[in-house]
């Protein structure tokens, strides 16, 4: 399906290239552009004026697709031809493309009727407006002719969240294909359409009450984990002793927790670093490598959606061998739980955990990051205001900057500005007078960069009303009329938004002012470079990047662990190299003298630990180069610098 899709975008740009006459240079950004503005990019051009026949469109861009490349699914077909309900298909693309791809597919007797480009678009008439998802109209007009009495009692799947979004206002139950994670306005999620049967049973069964109620991993957050396990598996096992795991263990604490980011962060092996992280029961329970060792193990299986085996983990540490959590491993836990929509759950233990008292810093400055988000996710974005009023009742205690931010978007995404406002003037407000309190210097110093910080998402929301002097009065009033000395993180919210919105200057002079004074960090010289790709200006990209190594920017991120003893402590720091995404960029743009020239800047001038990933990135682009021996000379490189990396560590 990937050659498929890039062919459909190559044709698409050929379209706009020959056809309408476009400058080559406009056309990604134009393409992208229209395609986030008004749902698909035919139906922008129409709006910007271009005239063109629609079904000389179609016929340009998908008569031309390589249909060879989609295969029968029988399994997708089984489980369409089992399910007892009506099956329409509702697309922005033509009929003949529809029916073409499903019958590659081999699901063309699946579904009961196509709602497609001509069913929402019948005018002979091609200058007309073009009605199309995710337009809300597009989706009752669908409902409408599908013959649907009770959207309710109806579901939509989409791997798009705009087109989720949209079918939700109208009242469709909604189905997010694509990821297990839940979207605004998703009733439920699902990794993949074959996980279907298992994610939504009731498909499948009699449905005369017509009731679904949403699906959601059985995750028992409320009781910490504590859950029944008639067979037990490799992690819920309590070892009796060290070498019952591994032979010769090493329990140090702070080794043990080198080897464990090692292993997830640089070698992808989550099965290897559980086992080395199960030897953190037999260190000191109270040391905080040893709480960081539960925290990545813990962390990885989840980014990984292994939750079963990270919740195996978290009941073994902490409710059988009583070691002691960091606030981060509770945070994990309760962003888990909003990701699985089971909000009330993840309340009460945050609750609990809170009045425990185990770990001193919960709720932390993170804590108070993930519940907001969440929270205003969720829609209780009263819930997430009261959060902050109550943690800020301390006059000593600053307002976070991020938490606020993210109850300000809520609140701009409702459309309501004058709450927003209030919100960003309450954040000023606290923050003046912790600093009266405190008389913090170094505070003090960053109040104009926290505002600026919260400007950057009235930016964007004045962007989004088609308002480019108050987007960028916002600016100017926050940064320029101060001359503020931004900071990375503000400078990389300001960026994104710039950029997205197509202030390319003001963009440009932020970020040269950024390098020359020092204040960058890794994600700022990766907005930059990714911004040249993006709009295919790849010998900028590459300027970029040499221009920033040359200023000595964003060459590696520092880890440390500290080993906490009695005598004080011993803080170890390790080098992670940071530029592994211009290398794969580079690669897939076959730019393989310059990926080659990053990836030996990163050997010859030590920049840290490597992630085997990118071996592997440089080893695949001169294969599918021919390049075989070079290809052997990187896999040579990866076994040498995997095994210097293993002898220090292990």
């Amino acid at each position: 399906m990937d050659g498929f899709g890039a062919k459909y975008e190559c044709l698409f740009f050929e379209f706009m290239l020959n056809q309408l006459g476009i400058e080559e240079s406009e056309v990604p950004k134009l393409c992208l552009d229209l395609y986030k503005e008004y749902g698909t990019t035919m139906a922008g051009l129409k709006v910007m004026g271009y005239e063109f026949d629609n079904d000389e469109f179609h016929e340009y861009v998908h008569g031309r697709l390589p249909y060879e490349k989609l295969k029968p699914d029988p399994i997708l077909r089984n489980l369409l031809v089992s399910m007892p309900h009506r099956k329409i298909i509702f697309t922005n693309a033509d009929k003949a493309h529809t029916t073409r791809a499903l019958n590659r597919l081999g699901l063309e007797d699946c579904f009961e009727g196509i709602i497609c480009f001509e069913t929402l678009n019948p005018s002979s008439d091609s200058n007309t407006q073009i009605l199309c998802k995710p337009s809300v109209e597009a989706f009752e007009a669908a409902i409408r002719i599908a013959d649907i009495v009770d959207p309710r009692k109806t579901m939509f799947f989409d791997d798009s969240i705009r087109n989720i979004a949209s079918a939700k206002a109208t009242g469709l139950k909604t189905v997010f294909v694509g990821d297990s994670v839940l979207v605004p306005g998703a009733d439920y999620a699902l990794s993949s359409i074959h996980n279907i049967k298992e994610a939504i049973p009731d498909l499948w069964e009699d449905t005369k009450d017509e009731k679904l109620e949403p699906i959601v991993q059985q995750a028992a957050v409320a009781t910490m984990i504590r859950r029944l396990n008639l067979g037990r598996r490799f992690y819920t096992a309590l070892p009796r002793r060290a070498k019952d795991i591994m032979s010769n263990p090493d329990c140090r604490p702070a080794q043990l927790c080198l080897r464990v980011t090692y292993l997830i962060k640089f070698v992808g092996d989550l099965d290897t670093a559980a086992k080395y992280a199960r030897l953190a029961v037999f260190t000191d329970i109270r040391s905080e490598a040893t709480a960081t060792t539960c925290q990545a193990i813990i962390g990885g299986m989840l980014q990984n959606k292994r939750l079963d085996d990270a919740y195996d983990l978290y009941d073994v540490f902490f409710n059988q061998c009583k070691l002691i959590p960091n606030s981060y491993c509770w945070n994990y836990i309760i962003e888990s739980g909003f990701k699985q929509g089971i909000v009330d759950d993840v309340l009460g233990f945050h609750h609990r955990s809170i009045e425990s008292g185990m770990v001193d810093d919960y709720p932390s400055k993170d804590t108070f990051r993930v519940l907001t988000k969440w929270l205003v996710h969720a829609g209780r974005l009263d819930q997430a205001e009261a959060m902050l009023r109550d943690r800020t009742v301390d006059r000593t205690t600053y307002p976070d900057h991020v938490a606020y931010n993210n109850l300000i978007r809520g609140f701009l995404d409702l459309g309501n500005l004058d709450k927003a406002n209030l919100v960003l003037d309450e954040f000023k407000r606290l923050f003046l007078i912790a600093l009266s309190e405190t008389k913090d210097d170094l505070q003090h110093s960053k109040y104009e960069n926290r505002v600026a910080f919260l400007m950057a998402t009235f930016m964007e929301y004045w962007f989004k009303q088609g308002k480019q002097v108050e987007a960028m009065e916002c600016y100017k009033r926050s940064v320029l009329s101060n001359r503020l000395l931004v900071c990375a993180e503000t400078g990389n919210a300001l960026l994104v938004v710039l950029l997205k919105y197509g202030e390319e200057k003001h963009a440009w002079a932020l970020y040269h002012e950024l390098l020359d004074k020092g204040n960058t960090n890794p994600d700022t010289i990766k907005i930059m470079i990714d911004e040249c790709f993006d709009l295919g200006r790849f010998r900028e990209a590459w300027e970029t990047y040499n221009k920033a190594k040359a200023k000595n920017h964003f060459i590696c991120d520092i880890y440390n662990i500290t080993e906490c003893c009695k005598h004080g402590s011993a803080t170890y720091f390790f080098g992670v190299f940071s530029g592994g995404y211009i290398i794969t960029r580079f690669c897939k743009n076959g730019m393989l003298s310059e990926a080659r020239s990053v990836f030996l800047d990163s050997l010859a001038d030590d920049f840290g630990y490597i992630d085997v990933n990118i071996f592997r990135t440089m080893i695949d682009a001169y294969v599918k180069a021919g390049r075989i021996d070079e290809a052997i000379e990187f896999s040579d490189k990866m076994i040498d610098s995997t095994l210097k990396e293993v002898s220090h560590l292990f």
